[in-house]
């Protein structure tokens, strides 16, 4: 990847993660619904090597504020490659014209990351199968991912005003 793609990916990744996470905000502010914490993620990654495939929030050892940074880094990396991964497959002139909709399925496919292997991870089962209301888990992740998606033509649509 050159180096515009790769600051354009950064920016978009970003962008689009910061979107998210607005409105994981907003959800937990109406609904009570707690936000993911990302330290989860990163004792989880941690423990890949040795061969720990999950973690189960909640056992163990509290997460350290350590583990809370890396997993807010993780997040955003995740977010800048799936922006570099979306830029790949709609090509370049999708930044000097976004549209939403392929903005909007890349989002949906993002979904399947976390229903096939994040919460599996973390003891939520695939598809969330093991959460107190997988229906509704389905849906908040679906809906969280299309935000992210959204937040991909938002993030294009100030880019291109920025270079106008």
């Amino acid at each position: 990847m050159m180096a515009p793609e790769l600051a354009d990916s950064l920016v978009l990744g970003l962008g689009a993660s910061l979107i998210m996470d607005g409105w994981a905000l907003l959800r937990q502010y109406t609904t009570r619904t707690p936000m993911l914490d990302y330290g989860w993620i990163a004792r989880w990654v941690a423990g890949l090597p040795s061969g720990r495939m999950s973690v189960v929030p909640g056992q163990g050892a509290p997460l350290s504020k350590i583990e809370r940074s890396l997993g807010w880094m993780l997040h955003y990396a995740i977010g800048a490659a799936y922006a570099g991964v979306f830029l790949s497959l709609a090509g370049p002139l999708w930044l000097e014209s976004p549209s939403v909709w392929p903005a909007l399925a890349f989002g949906a496919v993002t979904s399947l990351a976390p229903f096939l292997i994040l919460q599996p991870a973390l003891g939520r089962g695939v598809f969330a199968s093991r959460t107190p209301a997988p229906r509704a888990a389905r849906v908040q992740t679906l809906l969280t991912h299309l935000v992210f998606g959204a937040g991909l033509y938002g993030t294009a649509l100030g880019l291109l005003a920025l270079r106008s």
